[in-house]
């Protein structure tokens, strides 16, 4: 009974001490190559056949947000959800099988790589809206200068708009943190989330792919 009560105090102190954070993100994303298994169907005014390849992504601004607590009786560790949206252009598809037209354009994988500028209507097919969500935990490296790195890992799920359901994704995260003031922070993230293979509304599956992304933030803890 007495370890418990002790137990339950040092909670509850732990509980009373807890911070809480939001931040904003800005950066930019950078999407891996993603490869394509072999698909035969039509919609949206896109006939694909025997088609295999490798779709290739711009360089995009991404956005975020995070909300958690910290200081809640773990010693330098931080608990969050944070969300990210970017918006993603196609850049080239290269065929190693089949083709894929949409009535005006066509490529073939005799094609080699076909850049956004000479693929029509295709590119916009491919193009996305993308968002992650992540649950993410934090360990604030103790240091005594100024600058507080830390490392992480999460756990969520990706909603991209042409996927034909939710994709779960992995996260780990690197960064360093500086306190402006007693309540307001700013630092640098480094992330990179692990995406399982979607099905897009054309019926192609996606092998599994990355995405890494770099942001500059500023938060608040209360």
């Amino acid at each position: 009974m007495l370890a418990f009560s002790a137990v339950a105090l040092a909670s509850k102190d732990g509980a009373q001490a807890a911070d809480i954070y939001v931040e904003g993100q800005l950066g930019v994303a950078v999407m891996e190559d993603i490869d394509t298994n072999t698909y035969s169907g039509a919609a949206g005014g896109i006939t694909v056949t025997g088609a295999k390849g490798t779709l290739e992504y711009d360089e995009e601004f991404m956005f975020g947000a995070e909300a958690g607590v910290q200081n809640f009786g773990v010693q330098n560790m931080r608990l969050g959800f944070g969300v990210k949206h970017m918006n993603v252009e196609l850049d080239a598809i290269t065929l190693s099988a089949g083709s894929i037209t949409d009535g005006t354009t066509t490529i073939t994988n005799a094609s080699a790589k076909v850049s956004r500028e000479n693929l029509g209507g295709i590119a916009q097919a491919f193009d996305n809206n993308v968002q992650l969500y992540s649950f993410n935990a934090y360990y604030d490296i103790p240091m005594e200068a100024a600058i507080k790195p830390f490392v992480g890992g999460g756990i969520g799920f990706v909603d991209i708009e042409n996927a034909d359901s939710l994709e779960p994704a992995f996260t780990l995260s690197a960064g360093a943190r500086y306190n402006l003031s007693e309540s307001v922070y700013a630092g640098v993230k480094a992330d990179y989330h692990f995406v399982s293979g979607p099905t897009d509304e054309l019926g192609i599956e996606y092998e599994n792919f990355g995405v890494f992304t770099a942001a500059v933030m500023v938060g608040m803890t209360f």
